[in-house]
């Protein structure tokens, strides 16, 4: 077991722990906020990945002084390939970015970036997947239309890109 335990009460959550993550629709952040601020406390690191909601914005929900990060994850995490990018608030200590780079580099590659560029990555790596899914299915579509089976069109299209992928990150070169 990973010794995790859920709970529906947010204000346990805080009691709980060390690093809180608000991981919500962004139109449900000041609801969640409004009930973990009046017990939050300067020890505990609040690491948002709320869509669109900056550190200013998360910062003027909680205590003064809090220490807020922002990340902008994307959906790979879930097989552990993620690509995620995180910017510091100003509140922050030594050793909160790199807790928070070891955190989310269990799920993938983790970079830290100014708060101006992540809207920016919402684009790349946070929509990214998005279009490489379509370019998979235009390439296993391809294979199908040349009398591929779907099922190895697919498996082929897919082992492309991440071949692709792998050797740009290997090797740095695009080699056409």
């Amino acid at each position: 077991t990973l010794g995790l335990q859920t709970t529906h009460d947010n204000t346990e959550v805080i009691h709980k722990s060390d690093v809180v993550f608000i991981a919500v629709k962004p139109h449900h952040v000041s609801k969640v906020t409004s009930e973990i601020a009046p017990i939050l406390n300067r020890e505990q690191l609040v690491v948002s990945i709320a869509l669109g909601i900056t550190i200013r914005n998360i910062e003027s929900l909680l205590p003064s002084k809090s220490r807020v990060v922002r990340v902008m994850p994307n959906t790979p995490a879930v097989v552990r390939a993620g690509a995620s990018a995180f910017a510091v608030g100003s509140a922050c200590r030594d050793g909160d970015a790199e807790l928070v780079k070891d955190l989310l580099s269990t799920v993938g590659f983790a970079v830290e970036v100014p708060e101006v560029h992540i809207d920016s990555v919402t684009g790349l790596s946070g929509s990214g997947p998005s279009y490489m899914f379509a370019v998979i299915e235009g390439l296993a579509d391809g294979g199908v239309k040349v009398g591929l089976p779907r099922d190895l069109a697919l498996k082929l299209a897919a082992h492309t890109l991440y071949g692709a992928a792998k050797m740009v990150l290997e090797t740095g070169s695009f080699l056409c």
